[in-house]
C-alpha cells in the first residue's frame, strides 16, 4: 500500500507527503509556491491555471512515484468561477483572505436582522463564501449575462 496526501490547506502552498506501509512519512514530500495576488484593496486572489498546474504535477508525481490511495486536503472558504468545460477559469480564484465583497455584503444587512437571527451572523461575515459569492454576482455581471445566454456557469467553493 502507498498513500499520498495533496494538501492545500495553505494560501501559498500546495504540497504532496508520501507515506509507508506503516504510515509514516515515507521519505518524499514536495511543496509548490502558488502566491497570492493584490489586485486592489481588500482583494487576494490567486491564479487559478497556476494552482490546478500544480495540483496536477503533484497528482502525476504521486502516481509515478506509485501512490495507490491519494487524499485531497482543501481550504473550503475560497471560490472560483468556470463555465462547464471547467477551462479556463473565468476568474481568479478569490481566497478566504479577500474582503473584498465580505465587507459590502454584510455591512448592507440590518442590524436589527443579525440579531434576531444569530446563526445569520455566524455565516454572514467577511470571508464566508456566501458573502464573496454575494458580491461576485452582483459586481461581475459578465458572469450573469453569459449564464443567461445559455452557457451554464458554476460557482463553486
Amino acid at each position: 500500500m502507498s498513500l499520498g496526501v495533496v494538501d492545500v490547506g495553505g494560501t501559498t502552498n500546495i504540497k504532496l507527503i508520501i507515506y509507508d506501509n506503516e504510515l509514516n512519512q515515507g521519505g518524499y514530500s514536495e511543496t509548490i509556491n502558488v502566491p497570492m495576488l493584490f489586485p486592489g484593496n481588500y482583494y487576494v486572489e490567486q491564479d487559478a491555471n497556476a494552482l490546478r498546474s500544480a495540483f496536477r504535477h503533484l497528482v502525476n508525481t504521486a502516481r509515478d512515484k506509485g501512490v495507490k490511495y491519494l487524499g485531497i486536503s482543501t481550504y473550503r472558504a475560497s471560490i472560483i468561477a468556470w463555465d462547464k468545460s471547467g477551462n479556463p477559469p473565468l476568474i481568479n480564484i478569490i481566497t478566504w483572505l479577500d474582503r473584498r465583497g465580505g465587507l459590502e455584503v454584510v455591512n448592507g444587512f440590518p442590524c436589527s436582522l443579525m440579531r434576531r437571527l444569530p446563526l445569520l451572523s455566524s455565516i454572514l461575515i467577511p470571508t464566508s463564501p456566501v458573502t464573496q459569492i454575494l458580491w461576485l454576482l452582483r459586481h461581475r455581471q459578465d458572469l450573469i449575462e453569459r449564464v443567461r445566454k445559455g452557457g451554464r456557469r458554476s460557482l463553486v467553493r
